[in-house]
C-alpha cells in the first residue's frame, strides 16, 4: 500500500507526505515482519 498526500497551506507553503506498509511474505516465525516507511516535506 502506497500513500502520497499534498496540503496547500493559506499562505501557499504545501505540505507532502508519503506512506509505504508491505506485509513480510513469511506469514510466522522469526521472519514474520511488515516494513512501513514514511517521508514529508514542505515546499
Amino acid at each position: 500500500m502506497v500513500t502520497v498526500h499534498t496540503h496547500t497551506l493559506s499562505n501557499g507553503v504545501e505540505l507532502s507526505y508519503v506512506l509505504r506498509v508491505q506485509s513480510s511474505e513469511t506469514k510466522s516465525g522469526t521472519g514474520d515482519r511488515t516494513l512501513a516507511w514514511g517521508g514529508a516535506g514542505a515546499q
